[in-house]
């Protein structure tokens, strides 16, 4: 059944990739209440806030880069330092600087960090599983 020139797989699709695409922007974001506060900067902080939204291609890789050690089965996985990396990029510019990347990494508690690495986890996934769908081969 056809309408509009669209069949109702299509459709069906389209509207799969929307909502993959809002999930993973929403969870790109967020407020993340610490079990222990962090220092950064000469300030204590209680909860700090991420958007992996806002950061750039160019920050990814860098991110990427910070576990030169290891060795990707696939284009889906990245270890928990890349992860801890990536995440203190999106903390840091989300909080306009006030509290450092590298704060972040060094500084967090281990169940701080535990939580950050699945945050991040979570959201990689969830992106690379939304941008499968707007990729054609020709």
């Amino acid at each position: 059944m056809e309408q509009a020139g669209e069949t109702v797989d299509e459709r069906k699709q389209k509207q799969d990739d929307a909502a993959l695409l809002e999930m993973a922007l929403k969870l790109g974001r967020g407020q993340f209440k610490l079990a222990v506060p962090l220092m950064s900067n000469g300030k204590q902080f209680a909860e700090i806030e991420y958007d992996f939204n806002q950061l750039t291609g160019w920050e990814y890789a860098e991110a990427m880069d910070a576990d030169t050690d290891f060795k990707p089965r696939n284009a889906f996985s990245m270890t928990d330092r890349q992860a801890l990396a990536l995440f203190g990029m999106a903390v840091e510019k989300k909080m306009d600087r006030a509290v450092d990347n590298y704060d972040v990494k060094r500084g967090l508690s281990i169940q701080d960090a535990i939580k950050a690495v699945q945050i991040t986890n979570v959201f990689f996934a969830a992106c690379s599983r939304a941008g499968n769908n707007r990729i054609t081969n020709l």
